[in-house]
């Protein structure tokens, strides 16, 4: 299961490592390139990056097959260590010499930036998959939009590998009860937080995961997902990534997909 993490820090537009705009940032360009280890095409996901010699393990996070910039690290070592996520795809840890790219086997563009090869291997049976974008709307039973391409891919995933078998793992940010919206019975919304056509009630922290891993189930069996490959658990508040009243702990409200065989 989830492993506590360091705190994953979003770049911002005025810091030094951006991706690129029309004034320059400072640091090098870095384009990292997330493809597919089968296909060479470009894989959707986020890349996490920081000093593993560091004092402060602080992660920064940037869109793949994008130029960012990055400052030099502090260490001397003058090393970063990179991990990849991507929905559907095993994780990825290889690191790089901020003073020499080269010496990392980095390519060089066409606009001076170091380009990082990472290919990705599709997920198999045994592993855990970490969405990017799988996001519910607070207090909620609904995703967001931005969650339908991720459980989309999943759902191809299923389909390609007719022996899968999946568990749905839905998390949420602490365990107080909570006064949440939910769908009426035999609803087919799964996105958007508009209040029509669903009520509110008084759930327990578990009893509001078992609802979003039955929210995510119902969705994958109407794109054309078998009942009898998905079981679901709600796991309630008990393992957070990030402390509860933190700046992430948003990201606590999650869904993890377990990848099992089945006959």
């Amino acid at each position: 299961m989830t492993q506590e993490q360091p705190v994953v820090e979003k770049p911002k537009v005025d810091s030094t490592a951006v991706t690129t705009t029309d004034v320059k940032p400072t640091g090098k360009p870095f384009f990292f390139k997330l493809v597919s280890a089968d296909t060479q095409e470009p894989v959707v996901g986020e890349v996490h990056i920081y000093e593993p010699n560091g004092a402060s393990l602080v992660y920064q996070a940037f869109p793949a097959n994008q130029v960012v910039y990055l400052p030099a690290p502090k260490d001397p070592s003058q090393v970063y260590a990179i991990t990849t996520l991507s929905a559907g795809f095993q994780e990825m840890r290889r690191s790089v010499n901020y003073s020499d790219p080269a010496a990392s086997s980095a390519e060089l563009g066409g606009n001076g930036e170091s380009i990082i090869a990472l290919p990705v291997v599709h997920v198999k049976m045994g592993d855990y998959i970490e969405f990017k974008d799988v996001r519910f709307f607070q207090n909620s039973v609904m995703l967001h939009q931005e969650s339908q391409e991720e459980l989309d891919g999943l759902a191809e995933l299923m389909k390609e590998n007719p022996r899968y078998k999946i568990n749905v793992h839905a998390h949420c940010n602490g365990s107080q009860d909570r006064n949440i919206i939910v769908r009426e019975k035999d609803s087919k919304e799964f996105f958007g937080d508009k209040h029509s056509g669903k009520t509110r009630k008084t759930v327990s922290d578990k009893e509001l995961t078992e609802l979003r891993a039955q929210l995510v189930k119902d969705y994958l069996i109407t794109q054309g997902v078998s009942s009898k490959r998905i079981a679901t658990k709600g796991e309630g508040g008990s393992t957070l990534i990030y402390p509860v009243n933190s700046t992430l702990s948003n990201r606590n409200d999650r869904v993890e997909i377990e990848v099992k065989r089945g006959k």
